[in-house]
């Protein structure tokens, strides 16, 4: 067995409230149920690409509330990377769960189910105190990565998968912009997929107004929320010419200052 680094793309996701949800699939097993359905769709997604032979190799290994998931340091392995990351944070939004991410670039040792290394350290370090948000976070080598196969790749998939799905933050963090791979899914669609994503995007929209709702009297986890919501708007408002039932969220309430949604502070 040789044991040395590779350069490798590393992604680390970490799903928010995952001990509360453990704890309660004891009594309740579609909590369960859900968590590893999350997690198992997306290893099949994994390996029914690996059945194409021009592909990169994308690992996946999974303990408690923590995922990795690393490739080779190419173009198409860090971009698979990421998308895979952001495949599970969707299947994990769906059964109502958010997560929070980071992905770093360098060096990682990997034999069988033993993953470590610099790179898996610094993933995980900006998952834990850069990303604060349920967001993806680009640390300083993976941005430079994306940067440097966009170059690479003027006019093929590397630059357009940066220019699409990568933003700034407020904070001036790049992360990936998870909404924005739902922009696509409203581009052209025929009337049943536009259904399909307005019917999603309907109960994304009401998991934040209930996760809101109960979350007045705890401001951080608020926070996370109205976060997710800003994002979430924005995507509506990107996309409300291609169908106008899609809805935003009021988050804070009217002008007024009213809160048009009920938590501990009603009265």
């Amino acid at each position: 067995m040789a044991s040395s680094y590779e350069q490798r793309a590393v992604g680390f996701l970490d799903i928010l409230g995952f001990e509360e949800k453990v704890l309660r699939s004891e009594k309740e097993p579609d909590y369960l149920s859900e968590i590893v359905e999350a997690l198992v769709n997306v290893q099949i997604k994994i390996n029914e690409d690996q059945g194409n032979s021009r592909k990169t190799v994308v690992n996946m290994v999974n303990f408690s509330d923590s995922i990795i998931l690393f490739s080779a340091l190419t173009a198409d392995g860090f971009w698979r990377v990421l998308t895979y990351m952001n495949l599970l944070a969707d299947e994990l939004l769906m059964r109502g769960a958010l997560s929070r991410g980071g992905v770093e670039c360098g060096a990682l040792f990997h034999h069988d189910r033993v993953v470590f290394g610099p790179a898996f350290i610094r993933a995980y370090q900006l998952e834990n105190n850069i990303a604060q948000h349920p967001r993806i976070v680009l640390g300083a080598s993976a941005f430079d990565a994306a940067q440097r196969f966009a170059s690479e790749n003027e006019q093929g998939f590397a630059r357009q998968m940066l220019q699409t799905y990568i933003r700034r933050d407020t904070d001036g963090v790049p992360y990936l912009d998870h909404f924005s791979f739902y922009d696509s899914k409203f581009e052209g669609s025929d009337v049943d997929n536009l259904d399909l994503m307005v019917n999603k995007c309907e109960i994304v929209r009401e998991l934040i107004l209930k996760e809101l709702a109960l979350s007045l009297s705890k401001p951080a986890v608020f926070a996370k929320y109205a976060w997710f919501a800003e994002r979430y708007n924005q995507m509506v408002g990107r996309n409300k010419a291609n169908d106008q039932r899609l809805t935003h969220i009021d988050i804070y309430g009217p002008k007024d200052g009213h809160i048009p949604i009920k938590g501990p502070f009603d009265i």
